[in-house]
């Protein structure tokens, strides 16, 4: 956990830490890395803007890690009742950020 939340670590770190939490199975997940998510969040999506970080690596490597947040739809946890969740294309783990357009990817 502290190499996810840790600004001075490169990206794979972050990537293979976000990988290896998410390995460990949903009640991780759910009890370490969701209510991180946030603080994470905020360290990582000036990753991702051009004006901030102009170096295409290291916004590819952004790219990477929010990624690994997200998972296909086809995957995505089921709702009471046996619904998915309605986005289009990804549903964040546990349905938390339900589009992309939450991380401004449309």
């Amino acid at each position: 956990m502290r190499a996810l939340l840790d600004p001075a670590r490169p990206l794979p770190t972050h990537y293979g830490a976000i990988v290896g939490l998410a390995a460990l199975g949903a009640r991780v997940v759910k009890l370490l890395l969701l209510p991180n998510v946030p603080a994470y969040l905020a360290l990582l999506l000036p990753e991702l803007d051009a004006t901030v970080q102009p170096n295409e690596l290291k916004r590819t490597e952004a790219m990477h890690c929010l990624g690994a947040l997200q998972v296909p739809r086809a995957h995505a946890p089921t709702r009471p009742g046996g619904s998915r969740p309605s986005s289009p294309r990804f549903s964040f783990s546990l349905d938390l950020f339900p589009t992309p357009k939450f991380f401004g990817l449309d």
